[in-house]
């Protein structure tokens, strides 16, 4: 008898399978008439009943990873193509249906399709304009850092990717700032609204256009630095794990630079972490905020590894009433009185630990548009390194490392000319040189990465090996030597230490010319 109820459970569950496929099909897809009925309104009401009536498709969804590639049903934004969503009924036992797939021996996890939270906090409302209410832009040394990015440095273009509400893309603020692939996974089209405004306040503290006699200005001043709206939180302000993991796979296929996820909830998704970590594999900075509950807590996406977990600080450098704390926390930045863009070609006051990570998110991308070698653990390291150090001495769950100085990580990465010491120029120089530089003491290895580098005359970083070699740094040529003629600057960067812990004093600059 045991035998034959097993059985029917099984033709059971191979019958909602086949349901789901031609459910799933026909549900959360939006046909050309229902799109163009969206496109062309102008009552969001319409674009509101169509995400409930998808989203409550969503409720009773299985995320399910198979052991190996298996084809799903009609994901078309699933790079992991070992993944597929199960849709049930209401009706269904929900727990014995996951106890029942987890004794399938080809399938490696099966979860529950939780919703995440943007990380807001409720906050005031002001009317008095706008640069001058931005307060934590001094509070991290951004405007500092803008005077640096102000000269002839050649800087390279950055897209962050931000999972969130949509944006508004008729904003003032955001000409020439939206990269045009963006994509809503609700609808599962390319029409990007927004009509809670999370979003839009987001991408308005990252890069909110600056120096146009309007509004505030963005953190990422006037770099080419571009949104990537992965609209995957609804009206109200929810999301469902698959669609953030669609939009994170979306990201890399686009091959975006950094993604903001000013998201959270307290369950742990082992499918969601993976694709998380594909993603920092591929190179991505992936930055999130550590919630809004003031407790001592997890929140994810903030707490996996390999992101960066970001706390919220008032205006006094201490922790906000409302920033978690835990052990994940790596650096804090304002998150309170945040004066930003809104919905309805406005500005709004904001506060939340989203708002703290938008702020960083612009932080990494002056540092990545400066230098766009940089990875994901050397852009932790300057940031966690060159923080304002809160609270208890060193790391500690409130405030992690510290508070982030930008002026001190920008320093980590260019160098200004005023503070070098000049070295002699090199002239006739041959077009295979290898530059051996000693010093007089012995050299700590992982202090030379980054610190040692050589620009062309568009000041663009040649890709060229160097070595160490106890006092010594040796500079190989790059691999089709330097052009004859042209002019090249060696930097060695004052970040360099030696083995008992002692700093180079001051940076060094050297000019060479290679001869004809």
């Amino acid at each position: 008898m045991r035998i034959k109820n097993y059985i029917i459970i099984v033709v059971v569950l191979l019958f909602n399978l086949l349901i789901v496929n031609q459910v799933f099909a026909k549900d959360v897809s939006v046909d050309d008439s229902v799109y163009k009925t969206l496109k062309n309104s102008s009552n969001s009401m319409d674009y509101i009943k169509r995400e409930q009536q998808i989203l409550k498709t969503k409720e009773n969804n299985l995320i399910i990873k198979y052991k190996n590639t298996k084809k799903h049903i009609n994901n078309n934004y699933f790079n992991n193509s070992n993944i597929e969503i199960l849709q049930l009924n209401e009706n269904e036992n929900i727990e014995s249906i996951i106890l029942e797939l987890k004794n399938n021996p080809d399938i490696k996890s099966v979860e529950k399709d939780e919703k995440l939270y943007i990380l807001e906090q409720d906050s005031f409302t002001i009317n008095d304009p706008f640069y001058n209410q931005q307060w934590y832009l001094d509070c991290i040394k951004i405007p500092k850092v803008w005077q640096k990015l102000n000269t002839n440095l050649k800087t390279n273009p950055i897209v962050i990717a931000v999972i969130d509400t949509g944006i508004e893309t008729t904003h003032e603020e955001f000409k020439n700032k939206i990269h045009p692939e963006g994509y809503n996974f609700i609808l599962n089209n390319d029409n990007i609204y927004d009509i809670h405004g999370h979003g839009t306040n987001v991408s308005g503290v990252i890069c909110a256009e600056t120096n146009n006699f309007i509004g505030i200005a963005g953190i990422v001043d006037n770099l080419d630095v571009k949104i990537l709206p992965l609209q995957a939180a609804s009206n109200n302000g929810t999301l469902f794990t698959s669609d953030v993991i669609k939009a994170i796979d979306y990201a890399i296929k686009k091959n975006v630079d950094v993604i903001n996820m000013s998201i959270g909830v307290g369950s742990y998704s082992e499918t969601l972490n993976e694709t998380i970590q594909k993603a920092v594999n591929k190179g991505i900075i992936v930055i999130a905020g550590a919630g809004n509950k003031g407790i001592n807590s997890y929140n994810y996406p903030a707490s996996y590894d390999n992101v960066i977990s970001v706390g919220s600080i008032d205006e006094n450098k201490n922790i906000s009433y409302f920033s978690n704390y835990n052990d994940k926390v790596d650096i804090v930045v304002p998150g309170e009185n945040i004066y930003t863009t809104n919905i309805n070609n406005s500005y709004k006051n904001k506060g939340g630990t989203s708002f703290s990570t938008a702020i960083v998110s612009g932080v990494v991308a002056i540092l990545k548009s400066v230098e766009s070698s940089l990875t994901s653990q050397e852009i932790y390291n300057i940031l966690t390194t060159t923080a304002e150090d809160r609270g208890e001495l060193g790391k500690d769950d409130y405030y992690g490392y510290g508070v982030v100085n930008t002026l001190n990580a920008i320093n980590n990465v260019i160098v200004n000319d005023n503070e070098c010491k000049i070295w002699e120029t090199q002239y006739d120089v041959i077009n295979n040189k290898i530059w051996t530089i000693k010093l007089n003491m012995l050299i700590d290895d992982s202090t030379v990465n980054n610190n040692v580098y050589i620009l062309d005359e568009n000041k663009i970083k040649l890709d060229q090996v160097i070595l160490t070699e106890n006092d010594k740094i040796i500079i190989y040529p790059p691999s089709k030597n330097y052009i004859n003629g042209k002019s090249y600057n060696l930097y060695i960067k004052n970040n360099i230490k030696s083995k008992n812990g002692k700093q180079l004093i001051n940076p060094i600059r050297m000019e060479f010319i290679i001869k004809n």
